[in-house]
């Protein structure tokens, strides 16, 4: 089953695709087009400039020769100047021609034509030719061989300079043909261009045409369908509806689905209307029985009300009276609890003391074992560090033999340098070598002096720190320690008194637990006595109200009621409207 969607769509992919390759088409005529239109401008045009720069300079080396051949007869080509003048020119305009048929050779390669190549290769060999015939010329010019450069001349560039000028007029015809069979081309491509723009004009045409035939032949079926719909609205807002009748489906597409949508629709309200005209009538009858029983109730329910209105009255007076006997109740009942909860703090608090003063008394002995231990790690250290550091006074019969050895190293240098003047100009060397003893022995002696000062100053330094360290731990000993045990005894009378006030508060809960447990009692029984008579109060007010609520809902059923019988004629007067299968 084909969709209405997918035949629109259809047509306008159709369309699209001419679109698409007319466009395609026109685009690499217009690529042939600028292809022509570049190797005509880009490569032809310059070819024939470097012709003329090669025709230009050949010429201009020709005039160049008879120049100086005709100056060399006057006399004038003695001079340095004027032979300057005329032969560095011409090497000027032997590079320029160099130049030129390099850009030719290069260029020549995008021309595919066999004739023109071969021509060219027949200028090349020409113009090399020349431009060597040159160079030679120019070497004898430089050696004022006049003559002889004249004579070549005559006798070689003759056949060069005929094959140059029928060459270059052969190649200038040849690329005037391959110009015009480019821009024969060029033109090709414009009409290829404007016939692609003709065709795919026409295929736009013929496809626009073809798809707004596929899209009115899609419609069609919808808008039979949309005429019979009106027709049949119109009759409905007319009173004479025909629910019998059906739009006609002959595509099974979107439209196809619709339209038996809207069949459906109209079976289904055809349905709906014949058992509205069935129901209506009893409808009516029901609604007639019921504002008669309606009525009759309502009496009855307004004196009940009345009644239970009376006896919510009498049930709240006496349940005011139990109220405030309940608040006095509460109101011991809560000094009570505050008491208890008193003792209890009260009771806490003292069990936090005895075990902050446990915890205090087990620390305090703790603590005296380990500072006890302490003092004697530290005692025995000290003494141990005193006798190691009397060690020291060995340095001082250490820096004794330095300063000796020095003397005798100081004696020795002073013989060597005695014996060293003795032996002369021999003993110069050793001289100074017995005066760098002598001053290693002076430096010696010096540090030896220095040792020993600073020895001193530590073993006194040592003797004051036993000192200082023997009198603190006297006073740790003698003082520190003895107040561990003051302490301690202020911890356990701590928590001797503790159990005191303990065992006070423990009898004043159990007589405050006996008290609360009787005022509980009472206040639990006038609870329940208040709780009856509530319920009993909340009974007749629920009673009271859902009598008023009764009295209230039988005149919204009697208004009702009457408000569904005017419904129910109305409901006859419009089934009467429409016309429905029996």
């Amino acid at each position: 089953m084909k969709s209405l969607r997918t035949k629109i769509l259809a047509c306008f992919l159709v369309l699209d695709f001419v679109v698409v390759l007319g466009v395609a088409v026109i685009g690499i005529n217009f690529r042939i087009s600028a292809n022509a239109a570049e190797t005509l401008s880009n490569t032809y045009m310059e070819i024939e400039r470097d012709f003329g720069d090669v025709d230009s300079m050949m010429q201009a080396l020709v005039k160049r020769v008879f120049m100086i051949d005709t100056m060399e007869r006057m006399g004038a080509m003695a001079d340095a100047q004027t032979q300057a003048a005329l032969i560095e020119p011409g090497m000027t305009d032997y590079a320029r021609l160099q130049t030129a048929m390099d850009d030719l050779r290069i260029r020549i390669k995008d021309v595919k034509d066999p004739e023109f190549q071969e021509e060219f290769a027949a200028l090349d060999t020409a113009v090399t030719g020349f431009m060597e015939l040159y160079i030679k010329l120019d070497g004898m010019y430089r050696n004022h061989k006049y003559a002889d450069a004249m004579s070549e001349y005559f006798s070689s560039a003759h056949e060069l300079i005929l094959g140059h000028e029928e060459n270059i007029a052969l190649m200038g015809d040849r690329l005037t043909v391959l110009i015009n069979q480019n821009q024969k081309r060029l033109a090709n491509a414009e009409f290829q261009v404007q016939l692609s723009i003709i065709i795919g004009t026409v295929a736009l045409a013929v496809v626009s045409v073809l798809a707004i035939l596929f899209a009115s032949k899609a419609i069609a079926p919808l808008l039979v369908a949309s005429k019979q719909l009106d027709e049949i609205l119109k009759e409905m807002n007319e009173g004479r509806g025909d629910l019998s009748k059906r739009l006609d489906n002959k595509t099974n597409d979107e439209v196809g689905v619709l339209v038996s949508g809207v069949n459906n629709f109209l079976a289904t309200l055809d349905g709906i209307i014949r058992k509205i005209a069935s129901e209506s009538g009893n409808i009516y009858t029901s609604v007639e029985n019921t504002v008669g029983i309606v009525n009759s109730s309502r009496d009855d329910v307004s004196n009940v009300s009345s009644v239970m209105e009376e006896l919510t009255a009498s049930m709240e007076t006496a349940n005011n009276a139990l109220l405030t006997l309940n608040e006095g109740a509460q109101d011991v009942n809560h000094a009570v609890e505050e008491v208890s909860s008193q003792v209890a703090s009260g009771t806490d608090r003292v069990a936090g003391i005895k075990q902050n003063a446990t915890v205090i008394r087990e620390n305090t002995v703790q603590k005296k074992s380990s500072t006890n231990a302490m003092v004697s790690n530290i005692q025995d250290g000290l003494e141990s560090s005193i006798e190691e550091s009397k060690n020291v006074e060995q340095i001082q019969t250490l820096t004794e033999d330095i300063l000796a050895i020095a003397s005798q190293t100081n004696l020795l240098a002073l013989n060597a340098s005695i014996e060293a003047a003795r032996a002369g100009d021999a003993g110069k060397g050793f001289a100074v070598v017995a005066d760098e003893i002598r001053q290693l022995a002076e430096h010696s002696r010096e540090t030896a002096n220095s040792i020993q000062e600073i020895s001193n100053l530590v073993i006194s330094a040592v003797e004051t720190l036993a000192e200082n360290s023997n009198n603190m731990l006297s006073y740790v000993r003698d003082s520190v320690l003895a107040d561990y045990d003051e302490f301690e005894n202020v911890a356990q009378q701590y928590y001797t008194d503790a159990e005191d006030i303990n065992a006070v508060l423990d009898s004043v809960n159990d007589n405050t637990v006996v008290l609360n447990t009787t005022i509980n009692d009472m206040t639990a029984e006038i609870d329940h006595i208040s709780r009856v008579i509530n319920d009993c109060t909340q009974g007749v007010a629920d009673a009271t109200e859902s009598t008023t609520g009764i009295l209230e809902s039988i005149t919204t059923i009697s208004d009702d009621s009457e408000t569904n019988r005017d419904i129910s004629l109305r409901l006859q007067e419009e089934v009467s409207r429409f016309t429905t299968e029996e």
